[in-house]
């Protein structure tokens, strides 16, 4: 009787102890709050990390706010340095000192201010530049150096490297664009007027030209930084609108008042000049002050944003603990319960009652391990019925592995493969010696591995004992169909019924090599002409009437000469009488010839 396949324990060699040792003997509480803390530190770094740098853009917005005061002085020291070059009379020099006012008040401010040393170091440099450019021909050293005093301002501001685009575009428009086309105009409106131009006319249109360019570029740059605005900004946009309608009139103004050589031409380029320098000042001011809203607006948003993130993550870190330590305590529960059932499973208890009360992962792990338990109890049940089918002869029988998921329709499937196998091996078996039995011996035994190979050995050998038989059967067959009765069958290859097989066939042609021996006497005899030798001895069946017909045959073969003898004894005498007779009538042949020939000789 078959017993039931059993899932024998497999030992696993311990492998050396690692320096992850002392983690994987923590109990699972403690893995699981130390992971907590961790990810708990993980979300704070971050939030800290993303704290520090919304601080940044507080500090950046703080720095820019503190910028503007000496930036709005510089556009209003350049404005009083344009009216100081372009003016005459007390009015050039009502804004030169308002120049030297605005210069000394800046360089108080940016004393004051940490990191404008740059700017403190440029504007001193115009300061001397200014005393000693007074002269009208020293403006462009003093509005080059006022340029790069507003380009220090600028990068010691920091605002140049804002990372809020809409700002960035408005400091480009205002801070940099702006003042370009300014200085434009105001070198076009220290030229001559058009009536006076003379051979400068096309020089002054180059410069008007350049003045649109600067211009364009200008409300390029502010359109599109009021594009961008997050809010609209009432203040900017009808002064952009106000500059544009102004500038649009005016340079057409200019161009035609190019044209004229009269006084009423030098007026309108005057008021031209003036109405487009007054709107781009205003809008540059504003403009300078919509930037300041705007590093306002950024710097509200950024603290706000700040504590907003620091109130977040408090309420964060105090949920993530107290559900950590609620979900430890049930989680713990059920490993712990998980664990005990899979140690039965491992020592082969299959009766454990297994009950998932949660839904979670371990309430769904212990689910999955009851189904487990209840699989493995399918298989061995299965696994139980085919072996008492098989006891009962029904070797045909294989369980349904379709019947099991995964990995347990593979183990059933392997265990009707190998049962398989080994019924297989029994059917080729038994269909190769049948085919032996019926003298087929074309067909081997498949070369079976490890220590089934004693099979394929075993039909090996019964394969070579028989075909040696059937070759030793084969030589003398085919030595007694050439006449050639002394050929033996080696013995010495054989054993038991198989040599007595060969000693049989031996006798066989030991007997009939001797018998057609004793008829080869006789017939070399007759063919000597001695038919006096005859067979003796004791033979049986053919080979006794072979005996009988060879003597008989001597025998009338010795009677048939006898005759044959004395007939031609007779056949000699008569021939001699003939000869006799011929002889006597050759002599009276002559005879008579001669008698002729005497008688015709006369004649």
């Amino acid at each position: 009787m078959t017993t039931s396949p059993r899932l024998l324990p497999q030992t696993v060699p311990a492998s050396p102890r690692r320096w992850t040792s002392r983690w994987d003997d923590l109990a699972i509480t403690r893995k699981l709050g130390i992971i907590g803390v961790l990810a708990l530190a993980g979300l704070v770094i971050p939030v800290l990390l993303y704290s520090g740098k919304l601080n940044e853009s507080v500090t950046i917005s703080s720095n820019e706010l503190r910028s503007y005061a000496p930036l709005s002085q510089m556009l209003g020291l350049i404005n009083d340095l344009h009216a100081a070059h372009v003016d005459t009379g007390s009015a050039a020099r009502d804004a030169a000192q308002r120049a030297e006012r605005d210069l000394t008040q800046l360089l108080a401010t940016t004393a004051t201010l940490p990191g404008f040393e740059r700017s403190q170091k440029e504007l001193l440099a115009l300061q001397q530049r200014h005393v000693a450019g007074a002269a009208a021909d020293g403006y462009a050293a003093v509005s080059e150096q006022a340029f790069a005093a507003l380009d220090a301002l600028r990068d010691d501001s920091q605002l140049v490297y804002t990372p809020y685009i809409e700002s960035y575009h408005l400091v480009v428009s205002t801070l940099i664009y702006s003042p370009d086309a300014t200085e434009s105009l105001t070198r076009l409106d220290a030229a001559n007027d058009p009536s006076q131009a003379g051979d400068s006319r096309a020089m002054l249109r180059k410069q008007l030209d350049q003045l649109a360019r600067n211009h364009v570029r200008f409300r390029h740059e502010l359109d599109k930084a009021m594009g961008l605005l997050e809010q609209p900004d009432p203040a900017l946009a009808d002064a952009a609108n106000v500059e544009a309608t102004q500038a649009s009139v005016a340079l057409a103004a200019l161009a035609t008042a190019l044209d004229g050589s009269d006084a009423k031409a030098d007026a309108r380029w005057n008021a031209a000049l003036d109405a487009l320098g007054q709107t781009m000042r205003e809008l540059s001011k504003v403009s300078l002050q919509a930037l300041q809203r705007q590093s306002e607006r950024h710097l509200v948003d950024a603290r706000n944003a700040m504590w907003q993130a620091i109130a977040g993550l408090s309420v964060l870190a105090l949920l993530i603990a107290a559900l950590g330590w609620y979900t430890l305590s049930r989680l713990t529960r059920n490993v712990r319960r998980a664990a005990a059932v899979a140690a039965n499973l491992a020592q082969g208890q299959l009766d454990d009652h297994v009950v998932a009360a949660e839904r979670d992962e371990t309430g769904q792990l212990l689910a999955t391990m009851r189904r487990m338990q209840e699989q493995l109890q399918r298989v061995l049940s299965a696994q139980s019925d085919m072996a008492q089918r098989h006891d009962a002869g029904q070797i045909s029988f294989r369980m349904q592995a379709d019947s099991f998921p995964g990995a347990y329709a593979t183990m059933v499937r392997d265990t009707n493969e190998l049962v398989g196998s080994h019924i297989a091996v029994k059917m080729k078996l038994a269909q190769i010696m049948s085919r032996y039995a019926i003298g087929d011996l074309s067909q081997d035994m498949d070369h079976l591995p490890g220590e089934k190979a004693v099979l394929t050995d075993t039909m090996d050998t019964v394969k070579a004992n028989l075909s040696a038989m059937n070759s030793e059967i084969r030589l003398l067959a085919q030595a007694a169909a050439n006449g050639d009765f002394s050929v033996r069958g080696d013995t010495q290859r054989f054993q038991y019924d198989f040599r007595a097989m060969v000693d049989s066939l031996n006798q066989l042609m030991a007997t009939a090599d001797a018998n057609l021996h004793s008829l080869s006497t006789v017939l070399q005899a007759i063919a000597a002409g001695d038919l006096t030798t005859h067979m003796h001895g004791d033979f049986h069946g053919v080979f006794a009437r072979m005996r009988d017909d060879a003597n008989a045959t001597v025998t009338q073969l010795a009677d048939i000469v006898g005759r044959i003898q004395h007939s031609t004894a007779a056949i000699n005498d008569a021939a001699s009488e003939i000869a006799t007779g011929n002889q006597d009538l050759s002599q009276r042949t002559e005879q008579q010839a001669a008698t002729l020939e005497e008688a015709a000789a006369p004649m």
